[in-house]
């Protein structure tokens, strides 16, 4: 399984959309199968990510809401990135 990680490390200034983007787009093109992007509170950034068809985003906050997204992804919503 190929995993991507994208985050803004922290002092570069950059926004959401910088890293989030090519990471959305490498799932669409299945080049990588799963995603994650540490960072601020995410909802900026899931929502970058659904933008782009077949990828579902999904914000993780806890071990519950991670357990959650693990349980839908099973069933019907299948998130490829979790915040």
């Amino acid at each position: 399984m190929r995993i991507g990680i994208a985050s803004d490390p922290g002092g570069y200034g950059l926004d959401y959309p910088d890293f989030v983007i090519p990471l959305a787009g490498a799932l669409a093109a299945g080049e990588i199968e799963r995603g994650g992007a540490p960072g601020g509170s995410g909802v900026g950034a899931s929502a970058a990510a659904n933008k782009f068809r077949g990828v579902r985003a999904g914000l993780i906050q806890d071990a519950f809401s991670a357990r959650q997204g693990v349980v839908q992804r099973r069933t019907r919503h299948d998130p490829d990135r979790l915040e």
